[in-house]
């Protein structure tokens, strides 16, 4: 990675071997020195300024008795939604957009646009899920397994819900702009395509595909953030994020089987029985591991991320080996433990490959 000093244009050559010697690859230029220097703490003051408030009186105890009963209630409705959008399952998408930033690297990016594409992620992933609850409140308040969800019983209402998705999505865009300006036009669209999967279910059993898809966007975003240009591995890679969640999500479709027959929702499982599903979802896990060795391939990676692929082959096996059309308890067990397991296994076998 370098810049030149006479115009401040960032370029990237990529390695020997594989890859063509004289492909350089231009970034934008990034004339958003001022915004350089926000920190975390004023980059929540400009979005939420009554939370910064209380932030700052929480973290001085001569102030905490000055917090009010509106302070409590809103720090309490934060926590809910951070608890609907189940924010700690970031960490299926958020290892492999820093896949994406690192491989586009060919090393560490900078520590600003590590801190930007942070908050991009944190910021679509987070607009995506509050709206994804928001469409679906009237189907989850009649599903057993989701009526206890925030929105179906009471606890948040639909108007603090939107402003949180305000929020989260201008913060992503407020992030893309500072990343580089091809992020920056593309936001738009990347936020729309997120927010279209929520309907999917309504009219097509590729539903978890779009799911695949959208949050197939993370490393191709992370690449882009850092290199300014696409490249067929930052693809590829999205294609294995793809069938990646696609494969767990159908497996965690088969919960609502009969849900979603009585209420013509659109799903695999409900449209080729659980049996049939559970095969479509190795064959989509199949399907991941193939695309990740050949991005191994492309990017000249080194055995450690090979070794890294043997771990994650294993932990595709046992999640399809502890579920099966007779028994779905185990279901949250290979949907959490061993696919946020995966994320980050595959995402440290890359940094320790270069």
């Amino acid at each position: 990675m370098r810049r030149d000093e006479r115009d401040g244009t960032l370029s990237w050559q990529r390695p020997t071997g594989s890859w063509q010697k004289t492909d350089i690859l231009y970034a934008e230029s990034l004339p958003y020195a001022a915004s350089y220097q926000l920190s975390a703490a004023s980059l929540l003051h400009a979005l939420c300024p009554m939370l910064h408030a209380i932030l700052q009186r929480t973290s001085d105890p001569s102030q905490a008795e000055l917090l009010t009963s509106t302070d409590w209630i809103m720090v309490k409705k934060l926590l809910l939604i951070l608890k609907m959008i189940k924010i700690e399952h970031t960490v299926f998408a958020l290892p492999f957009a820093f896949m994406g930033a690192f491989l586009a690297a060919r090393g560490w990016p900078s520590g600003r646009q590590i801190f930007w594409i942070l908050l991009a992620m944190v910021g679509i992933r987070s607009a995506a899920m509050a709206f994804n609850r928001l469409v679906d409140a009237t189907i989850d308040g009649a599903n057993r397994r989701t009526r206890n969800r925030e929105i179906p019983r009471g606890a948040l209402q639909k108007t603090e819900v939107w402003l949180f998705v305000a929020i989260s999505s201008a913060l992503f865009v407020l992030a893309a702009h500072e990343l580089n300006r091809l992020c920056f036009i593309l936001s738009p669209l990347a936020l729309a395509f997120t927010f279209f999967y929520s309907f999917t279910k309504r009219f097509t059993w590729l539903s978890h595909l779009f799911l695949g898809a959208a949050i197939g966007l993370a490393p191709i975003g992370g690449w882009l953030a850092v290199a300014g240009s696409f490249h067929p591995i930052a693809f590829l890679l999205g294609a294995a994020v793809l069938f990646w969640i696609g494969g767990f999500d159908i497996v965690y479709a088969c919960q609502d089987y009969e849900f979603d027959r009585n209420h013509m929702l659109k799903s695999i499982p409900q449209r080729w029985g659980i049996g049939r599903a559970l095969k479509i979802s190795e064959f989509c896990h199949l399907i991941t591991f193939v695309l990740l060795v050949t991005v191994g391939i492309m990017a000249g990676l080194g055995p450690v991320y090979y070794l890294g692929l043997v771990l994650i082959l294993a932990f595709l096996i046992t999640q399809h080996l502890i579920v099966s059309a007779e028994d779905l308890s185990k279901v949250n067990l290979s949907f959490f433990t061993m696919n946020g397991l995966i994320s980050m296994v595959i995402f440290a076998a890359t940094l320790l490959s270069f």
